[in-house]
């Protein structure tokens, strides 16, 4: 596994706390991701002290990250086929709408001719 760090933000929120967002991209047998968190106040602690300490907490990140990938694809995947299956009912709905609106154009048109 390698990882690089695209984002390392440190700022002061309102109440005068240091905060930390921290984004990096992970490459791990032929696929790249990307995974972004705000990082503890502990971190944040560590950062502000040795600002190279931002390299211990992305490595913790990227390893974090490894361990939850298989399941994260599986949840992706699961949440792909639950959105395909409610695109199939949805066509299906506005078939039948279609199809009713088909059979009462007909009925009209019998009544009409009568």
């Amino acid at each position: 596994m390698e990882y690089r760090i695209i984002d390392n933000n440190l700022w002061e929120n309102a109440e005068g706390n240091k905060e930390c967002f921290l984004q990096i991209e992970i490459t791990d047998g032929g696929e790249i991701w990307r995974k972004a968190a705000r990082i503890s106040s502990v971190d944040v602690a560590k950062v502000v002290a040795d600002p190279n300490a931002i390299n211990a907490v992305a490595t913790e990140m990227a390893n974090r990250a490894v361990i939850v990938r298989p399941q994260e694809k599986i949840d992706d995947e699961n949440r792909r086929l639950q959105r395909l299956e409610e695109v199939k009912l949805e066509t299906a709905q506005e078939e039948a709408r279609v199809e009713q609106i088909k059979l009462d154009i007909i009925k009209e048109g019998k009544i009409l001719e009568k």
